[in-house]
This record gives structure tokens, sequence and C-alpha cells, in this order.
């Protein structure tokens, strides 16, 4: 059970942060309606009492974000939808005032230790961890969206969880990365200083995105637009659904990188990727839920396109720089004994195509996505670039980082490990029979099946 100690609004200092807005591009736009949002958990060792937490820590914390949200004004903020699509763009909208929901709350009855493990642990528990975002507000004239959202839980005595919320139209996950990294420097440093060196602040220049028009934009959220925004119920999930974390080391994805040779990209993305992909459809035959042969399994992820915009937009440039990659495969093919030299070929050439081609998407791919609702998808949240183990907020590094939507989407979570050199951790939610039928299948493969 998780008690609520405190509900709080944390703001930028007052005068800090003049009234702004940001009007949403053609790489934010597509993101309004996508659901569910994006949850997930730093969990640190901390075996400190109730009256620390409350004496200490949370009145730390309020004041470090409250100069972290100096620099990251739109988490305060709300995205405003007009009503009329052919009247204006979207924003995301800063006014005075403006705050940033957070609980403090104390865990009493879940194991941190079992919780920060890698073996199947019961996915209930986690949703506890992360808050809900505010309701949405309607207005003649608008809808008034709330974004982000935190909640600090204490394990008495034995650990701290710092969990975000967050819509996806707000920002991607290198923007989200920049904003925990300097809330927990300030944090640590009980100051803002070091943040100015640490390449992380954010760059909020719009108009250096030189590649689209603002027709392009108009036509786009004039399509968007159309679809009213609904209010987000989270989905039941089966009780029986457990989470668990693999763990891939250097070695094991050279080797897979070896029996990709002939792929276009054989990067570490490329080949865990299409290695998870090839274990989930065995998985998914062992219980006679095998596609038809001719049926297709679907693969959805982003690639990070900031470096590829002419010209570039620095790397800390807030907001969304995404474009979606859509990898489609035969079932028979995935299933057969080039499943995974065929899945890593695709995967390559489906990121080749797109950098080739960054915005050229918007409405097509809308389409596409909604074409294969109800089909089987695997999603790939999260990429090896981001170290979120190097977070600190004073307490030392995380124990362990999850990925909570995962558990409604049909997604696989993807990141660096925190124990091995060049090594991935891996997350994934499954029933808890099929889990074990994964994790056989998995760790089997890579001990008999890869040279």
């Amino acid at each position: 059970m998780v008690k609520v100690l405190e509900h709080s609004r944390v703001s930028p200092p007052r005068g800090a942060v003049t009234e702004k807005s940001l009007v949403l591009t053609c790489f934010d736009l597509p993101w309004i309606h996508t659901f569910p949002p994006q949850s997930f958990i730093l969990f640190y060792e901390f075996p400190h009492s109730s009256s620390h937490f409350l004496e200490i820590l949370v009145p730390d914390l309020k004041n470090s974000l409250s100069l972290a949200l100096k620099h990251f004004f739109p988490l305060s903020g709300n995205l405003i939808l007009p009503s009329d699509p052919t009247s204006s763009m979207p924003t995301l909208s800063y006014v005075e005032g403006d705050s940033v929901q957070v609980i403090f709350a104390e865990c009493v009855n879940h194991n941190f230790t079992d919780l920060i493990g890698n073996h199947a642990r019961n996915a209930g528990p986690f949703h506890s961890l992360v808050p809900q975002l505010s309701p949405v507000t309607r207005t003649p004239d608008s809808t008034i969206v709330p974004i982000f959202a935190i909640q600090v839980t204490l394990f008495p005595d034995s650990g701290v969880s710092v969990g975000f919320t967050k819509d996806h139209v707000l920002c991607d996950a290198s923007t989200i990365f920049d904003f925990m990294k300097a809330w927990g420097l300030i944090t640590k440093s009980r100051g803002e200083n070091m943040i100015f060196a640490s390449g992380c602040l954010p760059f909020y220049d719009r108009t250096t995105i030189r590649d689209t028009t603002e027709e392009q934009e108009t036509s786009l959220w004039r399509v968007v637009g159309k679809i009213k925004r609904q209010d987000y119920q989270a989905p039941s999930f089966p009780a029986d659904l457990v989470r668990s974390t693999f763990v891939i080391t250097r070695n094991d994805i050279q080797r897979l990188k070896n029996m990709a040779s002939g792929a276009e990209r054989v990067s570490s993305f490329v080949v865990v990727c299409a290695y998870m992909w090839t274990c989930l459809a065995k998985c998914y035959a062992a219980f006679n839920e095998a596609l038809h042969e001719d049926d297709v399994e679907h693969m959805s992820f982003v690639v990070n396109c900031r470096a590829r915009l002419d010209p570039p937009l620095p790397k800390t440039y807030f907001g969304n720089c995404l474009a979606p990659c859509l990898p489609t495969i035969r079932s028979a093919i995935l299933l057969g004994p080039d499943g995974f030299l065929t899945a890593s070929r695709l995967i390559g050439q489906t990121i080749g195509m797109k950098l080739r081609g960054v915005l050229n998407f918007s409405v097509n791919d809308l389409s596409d996505f909604e074409a294969r609702s109800g089909q089987r998808m695997l999603g790939v949240a999260g990429s090896p670039k981001f170290n979120f183990y190097e977070i600190d907020f004073g307490w030392g590094t995380p124990k362990k980082y999850e990925v909570v939507s995962r558990n409604y989407s049909g997604t696989m979570s993807l990141m660096g490990c925190k124990d091995s050199d060049g090594g991935l951790e891996i997350g994934l939610s499954l029933p808890n029979f099929k889990m074990d039928a994964f994790t056989a299948i998995f760790f089997d493969g890579l001990k008999h099946h890869i040279p």
C-alpha cells in the first residue's frame, strides 16, 4: 500500500520566467493523441526514516525542483489545444503561477529489494509509484491539458523512488533525460552552478527547424485537431502480469552483430531488437498464438533526428525530434531459421530509409499507425544512448530504472546496463506463464544458437 503524505505544487521561482509559449512543430503534433502517458521510475537506496524524509528530503527536493523548472519551464505549464483547429496552432504554454503536481508518499507493504530485481515481479505495485496526470479542463475556446507530474515515494529505512509521468507531446526521452540530470545535479550540489557546465540546459529556438513550413504544420494540425482529446483512462491488465529485466552483455551483443554482418546497420539497437522480436514470436508460437504464415508481425520505434536536420539541432533541443519507424515482416519468415538475420536487415534498412528522408512523415505515418491498430506489434521504448543510471540526487546512482507504461502498450524498454560495460538492459512485461517460456527461449538462444 502507498500512503500519500503530501500533495504539492511546485513552480519556478517567482519572477524567474516570463509568460512563454512554444508552438508545436511537425515533430510534436503526431503525439497529441498518443496514449498511454509515459511513466518511469528511478529507485535509489535511502536508509532513512519517515521523519528524515519529511523534514529534510522533501524541502530539499521542492527547492531544487523549483530551480530546475526555471530552466525547463514548459514542464510546469500546459498543452493548449484550440477548439477550432482552423483558428490557431496548439501550444505548450507557461504563465506565472503554473506548477508541477508533486506527490510525496510512503510505501509500507512492498519490498524494495524485490522491486529493484531483474527477476519476474508482479507488475501491479509499480503503478502505485508513478503519478496520474491531472484531468483536462475545457473552455469554449480550448482544451487545457496538464502534461507532467512527479511522485517521490519513501520505503522506510531502505529506499526511495522518484516516479515521473509525462504526455509525449511535451518532449521526447532526450529532453526528459536532460531535465532529470539537471534536477539531480541541482539537488546534489545544493545550487545551480554545476548545471551550466553539464551540457543539459535546454535549447528552445524552434525557428531553427527550417525543413518544415508553416503550411505543413498547419495542414497536419488540421488533421490531428479534428480528433477530440479524451481524458485518459488506464486500461486494465492481467492480474498475473509480471515484469522482468534481461541483461545482454557486450560479448553477447558482439556475437549477435557477427551473425547479422550483412545488415545495412549493425548496431547494438538493431541486433537486440531483432533478437527480441524473434524470441517473442517463438514464445507466442509455443502457446499456439503464431500468426498465419502469410500474416505479418509489426515493430515500432523512433529515431532521434536532431543531428539529421539541415542545419542540425543542438542535442539539447527541447521538445520532440523523432521520426517513427514501422518495420513489418511475414510471421513465417520471423519464425524461420533466418528470422534473426532477416529481422536485423529489415530494421537496419528501415532506419536508413527514415534517416534519408527525416521529414517525409506526419500524416502518412499517422495513417500507418492507425492501419496497424489491433494487430500484433512490438514497440521499443528507450535507447542505449541514454544512461539513466548516471542520474544522482546525492544518494548515489540508481539501483534500478523501470519504464512503467510498457505494462499497457506491448512495449519493451531498452537502455544501458548499470552493471555491465557496453551491455544493455531489456525490460519486458508478459503474463507469468508466458514470461517463463520467453525466459527459456531468450537464454537458450544466447547459449546454444549464436556462434
